[in-house]
């Protein structure tokens, strides 16, 4: 007697080794009373051709001492069906063969026979339907896109019709046919290479199992922080996933474990060879692993190792020292991306890493960033800098799985955004640190922005390479003194080697002039001499020569002439004379003096050129006195006064 899986009602049947001894209850068309003689009957009734029963009329149940129950239910027995629960479980997928080669032609290909099956349960879920597909070797298959697309994935559908595809088949189509291969042809002319794809149908679960165990343990939550100022560290509560971690407690949820948090907690630590201690509460900094012995740091005081911690099912905290000696925090950081290191076995097969300590030898202080850094890791233990496909839970992950590590924006989501969270806008939200990892630029929530390499109080500039920096002094050229000596008032400022300077203040109330080397200066003429020339409106000069000009011409008279513009004339009066004045242009002038003091025997009368006036009497007018002496004016408007 042995035991075998009913596919019908998934469960194992006690199975007697001969059919004649298990009891039949006759139903239907069945009149057989054991097993044996009823699967005689049954085969005079079978289906002439086909793989399906359809000619069962009843219920069949096998039943005897200590055996287990087993009925077929006839209804759900139809062609292309079998029993509901047991297609659920069952998946599309290859069963055999299905080789899939190249050519003798390379731009074709060959698929050897094969069978396989496809399940249909989505169309309608109560009812599965499953085709078991089979076909026939075919050679010399073209490949449909070989001059249009660098590759092809080869498929079988329902029919055992080969399909053809540019790129990988979505879940969708992946559940309606028989993934067989991907085919490479990069040069668009012949195929190259045939990658195995195959949707394999056996044991489904056992296949997702296999897939779960490569991932072993998944941490959810689980995060390792600083107690404090100390050499503590605290867990967060969390989840640990794995294959069965919770069986023994709910088997409901047999793969999934609450782990609570840790305050202060306790844990193991452990060297590559297994070497270490039980029951530590304090982080031992101080040492690392050199290749299984525990030995002190080595270097400078800033020297420092990255200790790995893990976390089992079971809660339980495993911390292994670091392996390599780093010169400083930030190198060590940094150095978890290359670093070699040697998980000990035992913590391999059962834990899964939650985080990295990054600690300076000389720590004495978890919490303060310049003697440690808690470093996360992805939810499946992958270490910063892991291949692709690695969880990324900060941006140091996200930067070592990126090949181009850029943010690219657009027009829709707008631009990157770093947003204060923290109690005020005073609060750093962005800084920079440098390989010793102190903090050389930050910008606060409200824009103030602060930099190691600019010196307080002083004007920020931009270098030849266009780099900030800050100097005492701002040039001339661009507005500045050149000079950071600052200025005072009431004093003379000049430019001196290139650089504006005071020079001493110049003499009160005086007028100002440049000397030799055009530096501004006083003269001796003083603010009181300036003022005689205020409301000048011409040159003076030119006023004073245009004067001279009009009384330096003397003409002597000793008859009846025409008198001289702007002239003196010298009038002889041993005879009475007649002098005729020429046009009454505004400004002209004219003096007639009797220089032998005859005039008041013989006068002289003073003829108009036209219409004009004279003293405002339009006739000629008379010197009769001795020695006389008279100044015309014209004023322009046809009038000559006497002055």
């Amino acid at each position: 007697m042995g035991t075998k899986f009913n596919p019908f009602t998934s469960n194992f049947d006690i199975v007697l080794d001969k059919a004649s001894q298990i009891i039949n209850v006759p139903a239907g068309s069945i009149a057989a009373t054991n097993v044996q003689a009823a699967i005689n009957e049954l085969d005079t009734e079978k289906q002439p051709t086909g793989n399906y029963i359809t000619a069962l009329t009843g219920d069949v149940t096998a039943s005897g001492p200590g055996s287990v129950a087993a009925t077929i239910a006839t209804d759900a027995v139809t062609p292309e069906k079998s029993s509901a629960k047991v297609k659920l479980s069952l998946s599309s997928g290859i069963i055999s063969g299905g080789a899939v080669t190249i050519n003798a032609d390379p731009t074709k290909i060959d698929v050897a026979s094969g069978t396989g099956m496809i399940i249909d349960d989505w169309t309608t879920p109560t009812a599965p339907v499953v085709y078991n597909v089979s076909w026939s070797t075919q050679t010399g298959v073209t490949v449909t896109n070989l001059g249009t697309s660098p590759q092809s994935f080869i498929a079988i559908d329902t029919a055992g019709t080969i399909t053809q595809y540019t790129s990988f088949p979505s879940n969708e189509v992946l559940r309606s046919v028989i993934l067989l291969a991907q085919l490479g042809h990069a040069n668009l002319t012949t195929v190259n290479a045939v990658t195995p794809r195959y949707s394999v149908a056996a044991s489904p679960i056992s296949q997702l199992r296999d897939l779960i165990q490569e991932f072993n343990l998944i941490s959810d939550g689980n995060i390792i922080s600083a107690n404090g100022a100390n050499l503590n560290i605290n867990k967060s509560s969390g989840y640990i996933f794995g294959m069965g971690v919770n069986y023994t407690t709910n088997d409901a949820d047999p793969n999934r474990i609450v782990t609570g948090s840790a305050t202060a907690a306790t844990f193991t630590y452990r060297t590559q060879t297994g070497n270490g201690s039980s029951g530590n509460t304090a982080i031992d900094p101080a040492n690392y692993d050199n290749a299984g012995t525990i030995t002190p740091v080595g270097g400078g005081s800033n020297a420092t190792t990255n200790q790995r911690i893990y976390l089992n099912a079971l809660n339980n905290l495993v911390i292994q020292y670091g392996q390599t000696v780093y010169s400083s925090l930030s190198a060590a950081i940094q150095g978890i991306q290359t670093e070699s290191f040697t998980t000990f076995s035992n913590v391999t097969d059962n834990s899964v890493l939650i985080g990295i300590l990054s600690v300076v030898k000389t720590a004495t202080d978890l919490s303060n960033t310049s003697q440690a850094r808690f470093i996360r890791v992805g939810r499946f233990g992958d270490t910063v800098g892991a291949a692709a496909g690695s969880s990324t839970t900060n941006l140091q992950q996200a930067y070592d799985n990126s090949v181009t590590p850029e943010v690219l924006t657009d027009s829709t989501r707008g631009a990157l955004t770093i947003r204060r969270g923290s109690a005020a806008d005073t609060d750093t939200v962005f800084e920079g640190m440098n390989n010793a990892s102190s903090v050389t630029f930050s910008v606060t929530g409200n824009g103030v922005i602060q930099s190691a390499a600019l010196t307080a109080s002083q004007i920020v500039l931009t270098d030849a390479s266009k780099n900030l920096v800050s100097s005492g002094t701002l040039s001339v050229a661009l507005g500045g003194t050149n000079s950071s000596t600052a200025l005072n008032n009431n004093r003379v400022i000049q430019s001196s080697a290139g650089a504006i300077v005071e020079a001493a203040a110049i003499t009160a109330s005086r007028a100002l002039i440049s000397d030799a080397n055009g530096i501004p200066t006083h003269a001796t003429t003083t603010s009181t001499e300036i003022g005689y020339v205020n409301g000048v409106t011409s040159a003076i000069q030119t006023q004073l020569d245009a004067k001279q000009a009009k009384l330096r011409t003397i003409v002597n008279v000793s008859s009846d002439v025409t008198l001289t513009t702007n002239a003196i004339h010298l009038v002889s009066t041993a005879a009475a004379r007649s002098l005729t004045l020429p046009s009454p242009v505004s400004g002209t002038e004219i003096i007639i003096k009797d220089v032998t003091g005859s005039a008041n025997v013989n006068n002289i009368t003073i003829v108009r050129f036209g219409s004009e006036t004279i003293e405002g009497v339009a006739a000629s007018y008379t010197m009769d006195q001795t020695y006389q002496s008279i100044t015309l004016v014209a004023d322009g408007s046809g009038n000559w006064w006497v002055i």
